[in-house]
């Protein structure tokens, strides 16, 4: 994450089509699924973030409490963070 945002890529779709958020798995990045998404919906804003937590170096979204637990906090949707994501995105 930067001062203004989340790193990411963003594809500006026809201003009538859907909102596609394509996030990527542990370890990827903001390109891992952004020609996936492309070609899912090629009319479509394509938004692209990177995980902003680093486990032993691999980005994700999400902290863990433990082996297969996941600090849920940590969603996109945390509170004080989501208008930055919008922000800083857009």
């Amino acid at each position: 994450m930067t001062e203004t945002g989340y790193v990411h890529r963003l594809h500006a779709g026809a201003p009538d089509k859907p909102i596609l958020l394509v996030l990527h798995g542990t370890g990827g990045d903001e390109n891992q699924f952004f020609d996936f998404g492309r070609r899912l919906l090629p009319e479509a804003t394509i938004l692209s973030p990177r995980g902003d937590v680093s486990e032993h170096g691999a980005a994700r979204f999400f902290r863990r409490t433990g082996e297969g637990g996941l600090r849920h906090a940590r969603s996109l949707t945390r509170d004080g963070e989501d208008g930055r994501l919008r922000q800083g995105m857009c």
